[in-house]
């Protein structure tokens, strides 16, 4: 997947496209690959603000926004501990 373009927000993760050697060492470890938007990644920050106290920046809350998607796509992380919005 190329992306016609990355903000600098996330900017510990903004690429315009996986590079060929990491995706093929990581192909066969990963289910997924998602894109995720700005509004997003401020929503999963805030959700855990709201349950640990914690500031992250954006590119460390990917993994909170990942684990929070709704419905099927939750996969393993749907028992998580944490709240779902």
């Amino acid at each position: 997947m190329d992306l016609p373009a990355v903000g600098s927000f996330v900017d510990g993760c903004a690429v315009r496209r996986v590079g060929s050697l990491p995706f093929a060492l990581l192909r066969d470890r990963i289910d997924e690959l998602i894109q995720v938007d700005n509004d997003q990644v401020c929503g999963a920050i805030r959700a855990l603000y709201e349950d640990t106290r914690t500031l992250v920046e954006p590119a460390g809350a990917l993994a909170r926004r990942r684990d929070c998607s709704p419905g099927p796509r939750a996969g393993p992380s749907a028992g998580s501990p944490w709240r779902r919005w």
